[in-house]
């Protein structure tokens, strides 16, 4: 594992590591409880710097007046250099969160090098200005960037996130504050400093640090902020959209789902199983993503029942950065123990388990948790309608479409959905019908980078991705310039 970044979580303001004194929290490897070093808990007054920095450096217009194609060659560099720096990136957030070396974080390492990439290519498809014309005047339509924008990006995947939101709002000629989780700051600040040495100006990107109610609070109630983007849990998502109504600025919301995942028995049952496997345990479970509500038809229930079970038992739980781990610790402590608990409060209320979900005995140290399975027969049971966040999957059959439907219809949720049959008419009834913002059929999860990412009702608000991010993180100024000739008699000269 890396040692090249430091230890010591700081801010990362005008290009540089800047440090204070105040209250600082322990960050812990997940995989053995040692002591990885510390994060600032940065102050208001830090925050305030890092926004003003931010609000300069975009005034200067060095970076948000640059040609397109500039900004598009530096978002190249800054790919390449993710790409050149992905080992150490990837150790840092596996390091911090204990996700999967070779099965998690080495992914989002490339995928955060694609989103650069992306929105370089992206670039070369826009045009400073559209024009409309009519015989007697010409419009402009152009589109500016918002200013400075405060970014929130999660623990369970710290690079890849970031990268989706700082490639899109840079792109789009803004600068950047962005608050990474207190659990895993150090490959952002690693970040941080690779983009300005691939030639991103100083003070387009800040780095800040601490938990929510600090350094988060603080940074979305900061006036130059001109929008906000969260990846989070509910709670904190609330009280930054609060923030953001208050002074009238757009926010885009990504807050977790309870996403289903239905097996119908015309479906490829192999590749079926392998989906919802990979949907539910992917990243150990701590997938806002995660198809863990498992509807399963029927007519082939306790053969799948049977299979899924099977094959769960078997994931292999190891060292993070061991080649053959499957599924590795949760990320910190106080998470195994809250799944641990939802897991037995779901058996006291009814859920049959099928397999145990608790502490490894092959591992004593680390935060390591066998990934359980519960049968649930009530729909409104706790489990099957709140987010574990977690290796927790639900199993429940159901007779017919209809019944189908309506099972996966009743969650407050409506990130995603996966639907498994060769039926491709009930696939597209499916698809239109339920309330999600991304329908999945017959494949477990798979980012376009295109298409618009987000969720409805408790999942969020607004998307990311391709032009949505883009029209995000700007603001369209329409111009009109009319003929003097043509123009309407002025007031008060009648005569």
């Amino acid at each position: 594992m890396t040692s090249a970044s430091p230890q010591h979580a700081s801010a990362f303001i005008g290009g540089a590591l800047t440090s204070e004194k105040g209250a600082r929290l322990e960050l812990v490897n997940p995989a053995n409880e040692t002591s990885i070093g510390q994060v600032e808990c940065n102050t208001p007054e830090t925050v305030k710097w890092a926004v003003s920095n931010a609000l300069e450096v975009f005034q200067n217009r060095i970076w948000s007046a640059a040609p397109l194609s500039k900004r598009a060659g530096v978002l190249r560099a800054i790919a390449q250099t993710i790409r050149d720096n992905a080992e150490e990136l990837a150790a840092l957030d596996t390091l911090c969160a204990g996700l999967p070396y070779h099965r998690s974080t080495l992914r989002h390492a490339a995928g955060a090098a694609g989103w650069f990439d992306y929105f370089a290519d992206f670039l070369a498809t826009q045009r400073d200005d559209a024009y409309l014309g009519t015989p007697d005047r010409t419009t402009l339509v152009t589109r500016v960037p918002r200013g400075v924008v405060a970014l929130y990006a999660p623990w369970n995947v710290p690079l890849g996130i970031a990268a989706i939101k700082l490639a899109a709002a840079l792109a789009a000629g803004n600068t950047c504050v962005i608050k990474p989780s207190e659990q895993t700051p150090l490959s952002m600040l690693r970040l941080a400093a690779l983009m300005v040495e691939a030639g991103l100006p100083a003070g387009c990107v800040n780095v800040v640090n601490g938990r929510g109610p600090g350094a988060g609070a603080a940074l979305a109630k900061q006036a130059p902020i001109a929008a906000i983007s969260f990846t989070g849990g509910a709670a904190a998502g609330a009280s930054i959209a609060e923030a953001a109504a208050g002074r009238f600025i757009p926010v885009t919301m990504e807050l977790g789902g309870k996403s289903p995942t239905l097996i119908f028995a015309d479906s490829d049952y192999e590749a079926a199983l392998d989906g919802a496997l990979l949907s539910a345990f992917s990243n150990s479970g701590q997938a806002c993503l995660a198809g863990s509500r498992i509807l399963v038809e029927a007519s082939i229930a306790d053969r799948f029942i049977a299979d899924f079970t099977a094959r769960t038992k078997a994931i292999r739980i190891a060292e993070p950065m061991d080649p053959a781990c499957e599924m590795g610790p949760m990320s910190s402590e106080n998470h195994r123990a809250l799944v641990a608990r939802m897991f037995e409060e779901a058996v006291k209320d009814g859920a049959e388990p099928l397999t145990a979900c608790k502490a490894p005995e092959a591992h004593p140290n680390g935060f390591y948790l066998t990934p359980g399975i519960l049968h649930v027969t009530d729909p409104k049971a706790m489990i099957f309608q709140t987010e574990v966040f977690g290796p927790l999957a639900t199993l429940m059959t159901f007779r017919d479409d209809g019944e189908a439907l309506s099972l996966a219809q009743d969650s407050s949720y409506g990130l995603a959905a996966y639907v498994w049959t060769r039926d491709i008419q009930r696939a597209l009834q499916f698809s239109k019908a339920l309330d999600a913002g991304t329908i999945l059929v017959n494949t477990a999860f798979q980012r376009e980078l295109n298409a618009p990412f987000g969720g409805f009702n408790a999942s969020g608000i607004g998307r990311e991705g391709g032009g949505s991010s883009y029209a995000f993180y700007t603001q369209e100024k329409t111009i009109l310039l009319s003929d003097a000739s043509a123009s309407s008699a002025p007031l008060g000269k009648l005569k």
